[in-house]
């Protein structure tokens, strides 16, 4: 069954997640209908203009559900750094599986524009296509399989680098060092020579939101383009724990270089081409470490 949406409507995968949650309620608060595609029952609040709709659906229904959506933001994903071999069936079923599922639907329903949301991790150390992990690999296998879907609604890549900011529950670099000044731990770590580059989800919900704006008007002016969403403030990881320890006024107890660099490590995150037009991000480190804190 359908649900009576007809304007300003967006339908979002992966809306539950840490940016997703964030991401619809900036849309609401804005006056945008949210569809949101999530695995029953997990909802993460109530509000009269969104619909959850199951991830279980065969993609007809999917189609139907998705009817008078204007758009849709695909940021649903499976993330794994480095994967197993107990990884890959859920890394193609999430990645490939799912998210072709939501291409085709988006073809039946005749959206109009379609956002996928890529990572910096599909250049590694490069300017060109160089996956760091599978999980990398799976999302630019998702593209070349978006390039069948163009010539049924415009499609814009976005690729995120690293993502932080206040609920954010995930093990990420900031939450460690937070459990390590509450809890008077030691952390071994690598050398920290490798730069890092955070964007603060109010900056990336800002960005999602002009661009949304823009796609509403005039969609095909950015069709095929990849936008970065990324502050080009960059700084190693050592002098990341500088930024933290003067905000927090804490000291970090890391033993440097105890640990070797990942497999993978990415020293120079990727430098996008194209940013989005009028976007700019406006969240300092130190701004967004207090918001954390």
């Amino acid at each position: 069954m359908t649900h009576p949406f007809n304007m300003r409507t967006i339908f979002i995968t992966g809306g539950t997640g840490f940016i997703g949650t964030a991401l619809t309620q900036k849309l609401l608060n804005n006056g945008f209908k949210i569809k949101s595609l999530t695995r029953a029952p997990k909802q993460t609040f109530n509000h009269p203009n969104l619909y959850y709709v199951d991830a279980q659906l065969s993609t007809d229904l999917l189609a139907q559900e998705m009817q008078g959506s204007d758009g849709v933001i695909h940021l649903a994903t499976y993330y794994c750094a480095q994967h197993s071999s107990q990884d890959i069936e859920t890394l193609i079923n999430s990645n490939l599986l799912l998210s072709t599922k939501v291409a085709e639907a988006s073809k039946l329903s005749k959206v109009k524009w379609f956002v996928n949301v890529g990572t910096f991790w599909q250049y590694a150390n490069s300017e060109s296509y160089a996956p760091a992990n599978l999980y990398a690999a799976t999302k630019e296998a998702f593209e070349s399989v978006l390039k069948y879907y163009e010539k049924f609604y415009s499609i814009t890549n976005v690729k995120l680098n690293d993502t932080y900011g206040p609920s954010d529950s995930r093990p990420k670099i900031f939450n460690l060092w937070k459990n390590l000044v509450n809890e008077s731990k030691s952390l071994d770590m690598s050398a920290g020579e490798q730069y890092v580059d955070f964007t603060h989800i109010d900056d990336i919900t800002n960005a999602f939101f002009v661009l949304v704006n823009l796609l509403q008007t005039k969609h095909q002016k950015h069709h095929g383009i990849t936008y970065g969403i990324c502050t080009m403030n960059r700084v190693t990881l050592k002098q990341l724990a500088q930024i933290f320890e003067n905000v927090s006024q804490k000291k970090l107890n890391i033993n440097w270089g105890v640990k070797p660099y990942r497999e993978n490590e990415i020293m120079n995150p990727w430098t996008p081409e194209h940013f989005i037009p009028g976007w700019k991000p406006k969240v300092s480190l130190e701004q967004g470490i207090l918001s954390i804190l």
